[in-house]
């Protein structure tokens, strides 16, 4: 309610430590289950396309969580 485009964020853990395997942590907004094993996150840009990836991905680098982000309708560009 404080901006006129939507906010973000992702979480991911650090490298060395993983989440406990109870999910207590409120979310009302989040998108899909948490991911608790150790894990990383990237985020992809795409200049060309006006594009946003936000990926949180496993130690073997297979992707387990993804959102897309269109900066030209959020106004991010």
């Amino acid at each position: 309610d404080v901006t006129d485009y939507p906010v973000y964020e992702i979480t991911s853990s650090s490298l060395n430590l993983q989440f406990r395997h109870e999910n207590n942590e409120p979310g009302p907004h989040r998108i899909g289950q948490m991911y608790t094993p150790a894990n990383y996150g990237v985020i992809g840009i795409d200049w060309q396309s006006g594009q946003l990836t936000l990926q949180i991905k496993a130690l073997d680098g297979t992707v387990v969580r993804e959102q897309s982000v269109d900066m030209l309708k959020t106004g991010a560009r």
